[in-house]
């Protein structure tokens, strides 16, 4: 793999960081554990997610880090269909969102 597709895919999963000035106190939780299956998936068949807390967005980059699916699927499960993804090696991200926002009125 050459720099700039290390590069671009470096690039591709730090963008988008949400901020907030409300926010007080987040709750800090434990790793999220995802099971994905099967592994690898032959083209044409469902890629199976499971996790213990709720996925909110699944985004799959092929290695040059270009967004190949992106899914908003806010559940605990979803199944992905790899009819219109071609045979090679991709990155899976998975955002969970986990916090308690708490504003103080003084």
């Amino acid at each position: 793999m050459d720099f700039n597709a290390s590069h671009a895919i470096w690039k591709f999963f730090q963008q988008n960081l949400a901020t907030s000035t409300d926010v007080t106190s987040l709750e800090e939780t434990n790793q999220v554990q995802v099971s994905m299956y099967p592994n690898p998936v032959s083209k044409g068949n469902s890629l199976y997610v499971v996790s213990d807390k709720k996925i909110n967005e699944i985004t799959i980059a092929d290695i040059q880090g270009r967004v190949i699916n992106h899914s908003i699927i806010n559940s605990l499960s979803d199944n992905i269909s790899t009819s219109g993804i071609d045979t090679g090696v991709y990155f899976v991200k998975f955002l969970s969102i986990i916090c308690r926002h708490e504003k103080n009125n003084d």
